[in-house]
């Protein structure tokens, strides 16, 4: 594993690592890595992205990212990763998306998580997600701090939940969505109309 703060606000560069036998990524663990211009990221075995492992890593711009048996994307994981230019994302053992864990990251574009349940606030704030599938998923979280889980998403136009979804939280779909003029469509394939909080 690689321990809480590792290396926080190091100013290392590095553009691939490949950690076949790490298994977790604690909190923080490369908070505020300015220069770590990664562009690849294999972790075969981790199974867990801790709270704000790679958060304001900014010129972290992945064009790959392997996580095949993660099953736990912490808070504000990836968050303020701007030049992360990840088109699409497909993690297919992960049960839980953190609060804000890829908010701001813009160039991330579809994404797919076959197991998700749960999906928390902010989650997808500020990408350039357009199309996202989570046939698992059972919570949408609700607004924190006025934003959705897809506030300032400009270019959305399909969200497609599976049949367990049994609530989506209030705003999910607020401030900047769909500007981008495209409308947008949400497919809700539960045979039991989710809890909806407010205005969604």
């Amino acid at each position: 594993r690689i321990g809480i703060s590792a290396f926080a606000g190091c100013t290392f560069t590095l553009d691939k690592a490949i950690l076949p036998n790490c298994k977790k990524i604690e909190t923080s663990a490369f908070y505020g890595c300015s220069s770590m211009a990664l562009t690849s990221l294999e972790l075969p075995q981790c199974t867990t992205i801790g709270n704000e492992a790679f958060h304001s890593c900014s010129s972290m711009a992945l064009t790959s990212l392997e996580l095949p048996q993660c099953t736990s994307i912490g808070n504000k994981a990836f968050n303020g990763c701007s030049s992360m230019a990840l088109t699409s994302l497909d993690l297919p053992l992960c049960t839980s998306i953190g609060n804000s864990a890829f908010n701001g990251c813009p160039l991330l574009s579809e994404i797919t998580f076959q197991n998700v349940t749960t999906v928390g606030a902010q989650a997808f704030r500020g990408t350039g997600i357009s199309k996202i599938k989570l046939p698992s998923v059972e919570t949408m979280s609700a607004v924190f701090n006025y934003d959705g889980i897809f506030s300032f998403c400009p270019n959305l136009v399909l969200v497609d939940l599976g049949e367990n979804c049994s609530s989506i939280g209030n705003e999910s779909f607020g401030r900047g969505v769909g500007t981008s003029g495209k409308n947008i469509t949400l497919i809700c394939r539960a045979s039991t109309p989710p809890t909806l909080g407010g205005s969604i």
